[in-house]
């Protein structure tokens, strides 16, 4: 089915509307210029799949923007918008997020493992159940130096 591309820019702007963002807040999420956005907007020209991919990114109904659909729902608003800016985040906050929420995507889910190494000898610590209290790890220090001979 063809849409007629004012409808797309009419979509747009009611989803941006939705969004509470104005033209310039929804360019930037899109990384085009604001009067690419106008344009879009005013249906003058067709939007890109990597634009429309970074508004679906931020929480936009890009389903919605291209058939003109509601795709209903299966998670509540608030856990729209956490996604929503979970996938906005940078890598270290995303992992700062999944901390917080006690999930880690590198540790087994029945404790916690740290391993390192140094040259050919191999350093492990497994560590199962509830972890609780402060935990110490003394890393380095070498050998001891025989008596009497020097360097």
């Amino acid at each position: 089915m063809h849409k007629d591309i004012s409808t797309i820019g009419a979509r747009i702007a009611e989803e941006r509307q939705r969004q509470s963002a104005s033209q310039k807040e929804t360019a930037a999420l899109g990384h085009v210029s604001l009067r690419t956005q106008a344009a879009y907007e005013m249906g003058e020209s067709m939007p890109n799949l990597a634009y429309m991919t970074q508004l679906a990114a931020a929480g936009f109904d890009v389903t919605y923007i291209i058939t003109g659909e509601r795709v209903a729902s299966t998670i509540a608003d608030d856990e729209a918008e956490l996604l929503a800016r979970y996938r906005g985040s940078s890598l270290e906050l995303r992992k700062a997020a999944l901390a917080v929420l006690g999930i880690s995507a590198q540790a087994p889910a029945t404790g916690s493992t740290f391993n390192a190494s140094s040259g050919n000898i191999k350093i492990g610590q497994v560590s199962h159940g509830p972890i609780t209290g402060s935990q110490t790890f003394n890393v380095g220090g070498g050998g001891r130096k025989k008596k009497g001979k020097t360097d």
